[in-house]
């Protein structure tokens, strides 16, 4: 690390500096808390009612720190905060408090049970007011109670604030100062330096494909799961396993989609983009206005397709002049494979081997299978 100083900042002066800082690097988790109304009310009832003391939060500075003469790290004069502050350039852990405390301020939910004491000597006595301010908004807190407001904006934040170039080592911070235990894999890819993370994280979430678009209640509109937890980036870290082959080799499972995050040939440049859009597009294409085989929009399913759409972009010899009818076939097929037969009820096998890999199947055999299956099914209609 070239440069970490410690400043402590006042919750109304990191509130301004948030309108510039990058929350969303590429290594960094999706806001999550905004999901979690209760959670928040938590945390800002907590500051309000106890003044409590929050772990520090970590960012990352812009080289201008590098020329200031500092004398100690950990006591910065209020000056130098400041300047310091300005030269915050992204979140590397805070992020979740630091939003959430943004959007109170901008009045994007209300406290719930938040009944701050307030206790000053007057006169050689002393003064209790309680303040009850179940429900309020930050504005109506600013409106009927100042003081209240006021002491809570002057609330104060440590920042430990670090200057590097080295995005591996801002990347690893970040990883080491979260609870790995409540990451999912796919939120640890999403930490990986490399540059298929960007592109996933891009193309999923933040400049979304339109086969990624999101209700407001988290849903996808096309394809069947709740976009939480990045589960979109990981169905599309599979698709791009698809591509590229990778899925064929090594599967679909997390130590595979790691290897392939962590691979020097995605490591400065991503060059399967078009690729990889021109399997999205088809795919667009297929379930855009698909509604008879909803249930079966699942990112399991929609793997299977993108195998199929994937190979027969890259045969010649086959050629489809309908996207949606093409669908249809693929969904159809779909049932009938993983219809069991009679005979195969009765002695107690309940689902098909295609249904089951489908279902379950993440190693290179079973995707292959899966695919397999389905080519041979396509190659009898056009033979």
């Amino acid at each position: 690390m070239d440069r970490q100083v410690r400043i402590d900042v006042p919750i109304k002066d990191l509130y301004k500096q948030s309108k510039v800082i990058n929350f969303n690097p590429a290594y960094q988790r999706a806001y999550i808390a905004k999901d979690n109304v209760k959670w928040q009310q938590n945390l800002i009832t907590n500051i309000i009612e106890n003044q409590s003391i929050i772990p520090p939060i970590y960012s990352r500075v812009s080289s201008e720190v590098l020329d200031m003469e500092i004398d100690n790290p950990n006591r910065i004069n209020e000056e130098d905060t400041l300047k310091i502050l300005g030269y915050t350039t992204e979140m590397i852990d805070g992020q979740q408090r630091t939003l959430t405390i943004r959007d109170f301020m901008e009045d994007k939910f209300r406290l719930g049970v938040c009944r701050p004491v307030h206790t000053e000597i007057k006169n050689n006595r002393v003064a209790t007011r309680k303040y009850p301010l179940d429900g309020f908004s930050f504005s109506e807190i600013k409106s009927q109670f100042p003081e209240v407001a006021e002491k809570f904006e002057n609330h104060s934040f440590s920042m430990i604030c670090n200057c590097s170039a080295d995005d591996d080592l801002i990347h690893k911070m970040f990883l080491d100062l979260n609870d790995l235990n409540n990451m999912t894999a796919q939120e640890k890819r999403n930490a990986i330096n490399s540059e298929v993370a960007v592109y996933v994280r891009n193309t999923a979430r933040l400049e979304p494909h339109k086969l990624f678009t999101m209700e407001d209640n988290l849903k996808g509109r096309y394809i069947r799961m709740t976009f939480k937890k990045m589960v979109q980036d990981e169905l599309l870290a599979k698709i791009v396993s698809v591509v590229n082959g990778i899925a064929y080799v090594n599967g679909f499972n997390n130590k595979s989609l790691d290897e392939m995050y962590n691979s020097t040939a995605y490591k400065m440049e991503f060059k399967d983009d078009k690729k990889v859009k021109k399997v999205l597009d088809i795919m667009f294409k297929v379930i855009e206005n698909e509604t008879d085989h909803w249930k079966y929009h699942t990112s399991s399913i929609l793997l299977n397709l993108a195998m199929v759409i994937k190979y027969v972009v890259d045969n010649k010899d086959v050629k489809v002049d309908n996207w949606e009818e093409f669908g249809e076939w693929f969904f159809d097929k779909h049932v009938q494979l993983c219809k069991q037969t009679q005979d195969n009820i009765d002695i107690g096998i309940t689902e098909t081997a295609y249904g089951q890999k489908t279902r379950l199947g993440s190693s290179a055999i079973d995707v292959k299978f899966r695919r397999d299956t389905l080519i041979k099914e396509l190659k009898e209609i056009i033979e």
